[in-house]
């Protein structure tokens, strides 16, 4: 089966799609040259094969925005450990909540996760985001 590849904005809450694409190098290329709809907002990239696989955060040299983490090309990541993260994060079981902590995975903080919910199908226990600044 062929994946179809979504541009997310996760500057709106909840991520809005901005376009598809045929393949991933469309995808990060769009973003590259820049969403005219979108000129400084926060952008990802999903793959789906049915339902979402896994969820891009494309390079950083591309970002316009303050992101943390730093990545020569798209970093991808598998849309179940999102989950396991999304839900690590929500968690009330301290030594969960610290290997979440420690894990740091720095491209997927909670608030960000938050604006991938309906993406990912997430349930709707994920922390607010903290408002239109949180990724500073």
């Amino acid at each position: 089966m062929s994946s179809t590849y979504y541009i997310l904005c996760l500057s709106h809450d909840p991520a809005t799609v901005e376009g598809e694409c045929h393949t991933a190098e469309e995808a990060e290329q769009r973003i590259a040259d820049g969403l005219e709809t979108h000129p400084n907002c926060d952008l990802a990239i999903s793959r789906h094969s049915g339902a979402v696989c896994e969820v891009g955060c494309h390079a950083s040299k591309h970002r316009k925005t303050n992101l943390r983490c730093y990545h020569g090309g798209t970093l991808w990541t598998d849309a179940d450990w999102l989950l396991l993260l999304a839900a690590a994060h929500q968690t009330t079981d301290p030594t969960v909540a610290a290997v979440a902590a420690r894990a740091g995975h720095r491209c997927w903080p909670p608030e960000r996760l938050q604006r991938l919910r309906l993406e990912l199908d997430l349930p709707a226990a994920v922390p607010p985001a903290r408002g239109p600044n949180w990724q500073d």
